[in-house]
């Protein structure tokens, strides 16, 4: 643990494996306002890609938790091209795969304080560690963050957020008309919905999970192991941050869905669903019950969540249960040593000419130095 002490302020660098700095990593965000299920750190260690390191930052006045910010570190030794650079070229920052962002756990005079605390923090802690890059995954509620001006801020696209503070009268009646259908549909096919936190629902679940990635030709990483999604499961089961529903014919799972849980947050997380029972309509049915579930815990909104690129078809599948319920996802990009950025690029740019291959980076890609090629892309739509 490294500690960075002003008066009646310390700041805290957490590594989550070191068993004190864990510890205190759980202390304080089981203490948060939210408890945002994407920073305890057992979440950051089952959505890690190999080579990343969770860490975290806690800024802490007179005692009081101001700011918790989770993130990945990644050393740049590990990928080959930046390897010419020296055995120290860098490391990167990523916040977890989600929503992220240092949170902001004062009260409305303590904004400033926060803000100020948790600059000095990153820009004290950022150069004992030699970060070059940041790409942060901000929370959809701002209010839930600690104020930061510096990098891009760009909205990346548009995800849905179902209010359920509304009663289910009304709830029923914005969704749009083929969901009201659908949902008549499973019910009338006999389909049935189950919504529970047992150890018992993981593997069921993941056996449609992985049939549906496999049938959308999904990247390596979503194929997240059970032992990472077990370790997933007893980090956030104690706390009642986890759920998973399945959707039945009779005793046959046909949908699924891992739902994450915050104070009063449902984030719609994993899913799949059996192919062979489209008709069925059983992924409608599986968000209905589970606006019902929240509603009646009295949770404040249901994040569906978004599309792979903007308004594609699962967007507007996400949509349909509230038209009205857009909110933007940002994301903040962060150069923090330009100079080593740019030589970064350089590096890889030629480290690809050696294999024989063109590599520009693709440009909506941050960091640069570790995008595909825009090249290669171009060629295939070609």
């Amino acid at each position: 643990m490294k500690t960075i002490r002003r008066d009646s302020q310390v700041l805290l660098l957490l590594d989550a494996a070191v068993a004190e700095d864990r510890a205190e990593w759980i202390a304080h965000w089981s203490a948060s306002k939210s408890r945002r299920p994407h920073d305890h750190p057992g979440f950051l260690e089952a959505m890690s890609s190999p080579g990343e390191r969770p860490m975290a930052i806690a800024c802490l006045c007179e005692g009081r938790l101001l700011s918790l910010y989770p993130f990945n570190v990644l050393d740049l030794a590990q990928l080959p091209f930046a390897q010419q650079l020296g055995n120290s070229p860098g490391v990167d920052v990523i916040s977890p795969y989600g929503y992220g962002g240092a949170t902001f756990e004062g009260d409305d005079a303590d904004r400033q304080t926060a803000e100020e605390l948790l600059e000095y923090a990153l820009h004290s802690f950022f150069a004992q560690m030699n970060v070059v890059s940041e790409f942060v995954r901000e929370d959809l509620f701002t209010e839930h963050l600690a104020p930061r001006h510096d990098g891009e801020h760009l909205v990346q696209q548009q995800n849905v957020v179902v209010d359920l503070r509304i009663p289910m009268e009304e709830r029923w009646l914005r969704y749009a008309p083929k969901v009201r259908e659908s949902v008549r549909h499973a019910e009338r096919a006999g389909l049935r919905v189950e919504i529970s936190n047992s150890a018992s629902f993981l593997e069921p679940f993941l056996g449609i999970y992985y049939d549906t990635m496999k049938r959308d030709h999904a990247k390596e990483y979503y194929f997240f192991p059970l032992d990472k999604l077990q370790h997933l499961h007893d980090s956030l089961q104690p706390y009642g941050e986890l759920q998973y529903v399945l959707v039945f014919l009779q005793e046959r799972v046909i949908s699924a869905q891992l739902l994450l849980l915050s104070a009063d947050t449902v984030y719609s997380f994993l899913s799949g669903t059996d192919a062979a029972y489209f008709k069925l309509r059983p992924a409608e049915l599986l968000k209905h019950k589970v606006v019902e579930w929240g509603h009646q815990r009295r949770y404040s909104s249901f994040v569906v969540g978004g599309g792979l690129k903007a308004n594609d078809g699962l967007f507007q599948f996400k949509r349909a249960f509230e038209p009205r319920g857009l909110m933007d996802f940002w994301v903040r990009r962060v150069v923090w040593n330009k100079s080593q950025y740019n030589l970064l690029v350089a590096a890889r740019k030629k480290w690809e000419a050696g294999m024989g291959r063109t590599w520009e980076p693709e440009p909506s890609f941050f960091p640069a130095y570790r995008a595909d090629s825009a090249v290669e892309r171009s060629q295939e739509v070609i």
